[in-house]
């Protein structure tokens, strides 16, 4: 059993942090949503006010936040409150958010920048299959890192895609899969379109 933290408790984030709980593990969340913090209170699980106080109780930290701009919030807004003010060699941060190849690897870099290990490893797949450990993850960092990391990765996700050992990697992999979903949307409509007139 070990403690892990989830910055970032939304549909997606609290799915998975109820499957790590189901695996045995202790969950600790931080939201910008009360009411999102409350109901991870009303499942058992640990609540802080900002990343720092997640931190210093978790070593496994998982970013799964909406957008690039929440990410740079988590790394660095109020100051002494923020992830970088709080982290080091004992951490390991898997960032899960979609964000560009190059905010991707940004922040990645700052968490290694701390003495602290980083994976770029965004998620595909709905909050049901975030429950069960289904969903696809697209994993980017050093293969040491994804090796230490390799037991939580497996309980949260049955697809793990291995992409390369380079930063901002798993993210261009996660953009590529974005864009064939599309285009087999658009295909679909398209044959739709041309079956009934």
């Amino acid at each position: 059993m070990s403690s892990i933290g989830f910055i970032g408790a939304g549909l997606m984030g609290m799915s998975m942090a109820e499957r790590l709980h189901d695996c045995g593990h202790i969950i600790h969340i931080c939201d910008i949503d009360l009411k999102r913090e409350a109901l991870g209170r009303s499942l058992g699980f640990k609540v802080h006010p900002t990343p720092a106080s997640l931190a210093a109780s978790c070593d496994v930290i998982l970013v799964v936040v909406l957008n690039a701009s929440q990410v740079r919030e988590v790394l660095y807004a109020g100051s002494s409150g923020s992830l970088l003010a709080a982290i080091g060699s004992d951490h390991r941060v898997i960032f899960c958010s979609t964000v560009s190849p190059q905010e991707a690897s940004f922040a990645c870099q700052c968490i290694v920048e701390k003495s602290a290990l980083a994976l770029d490893a965004p998620i595909s797949g709905g909050p049901a299959r975030a429950a069960l450990g289904q969903i696809s993850m697209m994993i980017a960092g050093p293969q040491t890192t994804q090796t230490l990391l390799a037991e939580v990765l497996a309980q949260l996700s049955n697809k793990l895609f291995s992409i390369s050992e380079r930063y901002g990697d798993g993210a261009r992999a996660k953009l590529v899969n974005n864009l064939l979903a599309a285009i087999n949307l658009v295909g679909g409509a398209e044959a739709r379109k041309a079956c009934w007139p």
